[in-house]
């Protein structure tokens, strides 16, 4: 029994002096933060770096009607001074024009009814459109009138006497051109028969400046875009310089599918074939070859290719978008499948891609790259995947399947 406890004694004694010669960390202080410091292990996944917004703004300003739904008085300032632009467009029974299938023609019964319908649609009669700037203590700066003959020569005679009286919408100062901008649309009464008409009035003294076609019903698009130092304006039927005649964009037997301001020097104005009727009876458009030109501001054509990228259901539009990161226009085909892609900086530089000789995506999408949708009235939809780096493309590309027959 005496051995025994003397062993037990020795063995204690080892285990202790064992155990003060451990390095211990529950006593340590905890380390401080730093930007040197070595992360904890985490068993959490790393989380993927957002992917890069595709900016796709334009390059270049349109213009946006100052005129609201809620029908408020538009304004403008001028100097240091604001106006309320107050406009009317009002039918004048004291003056009939000229129309076919004149409804009050005296061939024809005449009853109270058809004059009063002619008349609240100003089918052959004259219209008194008026705009006026008044400032705030009701001081006049200037009253503009105009009528239909104003417009007349833009828009065409006939269709001109037979469109109804509606307000033209205010787009806002054109400091540029020390102008006032109006939208006027001149519309059949009670159908899509029309279009809007680009007014100019000088800013000082209300003077006529230029009255334009802006777009037509079933046309190309209504847009109107300025270049940036805002001295010269882009509809799709006109080049508007701030001092210089218009240039017309107009083509024999061709129609005007979208015009697209490229830089501050350069366009691309692209045509269709005219419209016609067919043996069938149907209506189609005739075919071109090279339709897409590239303009100078003075309408100086310094290149051209072939692109039938253009809706034709309800009005002409360019199916294309552009990419700030890479200063590129896209225009996809969906005739052929091709992708036209045009340098803002150089759009002489331009180059055609056929989507198979682009890889197709698959995923991940790459952090540097961006989506941009493209779809037609063919119902193809197409995703193009844009690396903002490289400018290397990759594509998906869905096209509907129509049953036969």
């Amino acid at each position: 029994m005496p051995n025994s406890l003397l062993w037990i004694t020795l063995l204690s004694t080892a285990l202790l002096s064992c155990e003060s010669r451990r390095p211990t960390t529950a006593a340590a202080p905890a380390e401080p933060a730093a930007s040197s410091a070595r992360p904890a292990a985490s068993s959490a996944p790393a989380v993927a770096p957002a992917p890069i917004v595709a900016d796709t703004v334009a390059p270049f300003a349109t213009l946006r009607l100052a005129t609201d739904s809620a029908g408020k008085i538009p304004t403008v300032t001028l100097g240091s001074q604001q106006y309320r632009v107050l406009i009317s467009a009002t039918t004048d029974p004291t003056r009939r024009l000229s129309v076919p299938h004149d409804p009050l023609d005296s061939t024809q019964v005449t009853t109270a009814e058809d004059q009063a319908i002619a008349l609240a649609g100003s089918y052959g009669y004259d219209v008194t459109y008026t705009v006026r700037l008044v400032a705030a203590n009701g001081t006049p700066k200037f009253t503009t009138t105009l009528h239909k003959a104003d417009f007349a020569a833009a828009m065409g005679q006939e269709h001109v006497n037979e469109s109804f009286a509606d307000d033209p919408e205010f787009y806002g100062y054109l400091p540029g051109f020390n102008a006032l901008a109006f939208q006027v649309p001149l519309y059949v009464h009670d159908s899509d028969d029309g279009g809007e008409a680009l007014l100019l009035l000088d800013a000082t003294t209300g003077k006529l400046r230029h009255v334009g076609p802006q777009s037509w019903a079933f046309g190309a698009s209504d847009k109107v875009t300025s270049t940036t130092n805002g001295r010269t304006l882009l509809t799709s039927y006109e080049i508007i310089p701030a001092n210089g005649r218009p240039v017309s964009l107009a083509r024999k037997d061709e129609e005007v599918a979208g015009t697209l301001l490229l830089n501050d020097n350069t366009i691309l104005a692209v045509y269709e074939g005219a419209q016609y009727v067919a043996a069938d009876g149907g209506i189609t458009n005739r075919k071109i070859g090279v339709n897409a030109h590239l303009l100078t501001l003075n309408g100086q054509e310094i290149g051209r290719f072939r692109f039938h990228g253009t809706s034709a259901e309800m009005g002409y539009e360019l199916n294309y978008r552009y990419l700030a990161s890479t200063g590129t226009y896209y225009l996809f085909d969906e005739n052929d499948n091709t992708l036209r892609l045009i340098p803002r900086d150089k759009p002489l530089g331009h180059r055609l891609i056929r989507l198979r000789q682009l890889p197709k995506f698959a995923a991940p999408q790459r952090p540097t790259e961006v989506q941009l949708h493209l779809n037609t009235d063919l119902g193809k939809r197409l995703t193009l995947y844009v690396d903002t780096q490289s400018g290397a493309l990759r594509y998906r590309l869905f096209t509907p399947k129509y049953p036969q027959g």
